[in-house]
């Protein structure tokens, strides 16, 4: 595909431009308000993933220490 001039390049990257930002905005948005909607329950699995981590980080060393 040739593109006659440069004008058309930046007006066309211009308007990829836009619709990536309009594209982002509206996706960030959307996960806000479900976000929002179901608050809670990504808290209590966020909370439970730390702990696990942290479990698995304290009880780590002493297994191989053991072994």
């Amino acid at each position: 595909m040739i593109l006659t001039g440069e004008p058309l390049v930046c007006i066309f990257v211009e308007d990829m431009g836009m619709l990536l930002t309009a594209s982002v905005g509206a996706s960030c948005l959307s996960v806000m308000f479900t976000s929002i909607m179901i608050f809670p329950v990504i808290r209590s699995v966020f909370f439970l993933f730390v702990f696990v981590f942290l479990m698995l980080l304290f009880v780590n060393p002493h297994v191989s220490e053991v072994t």
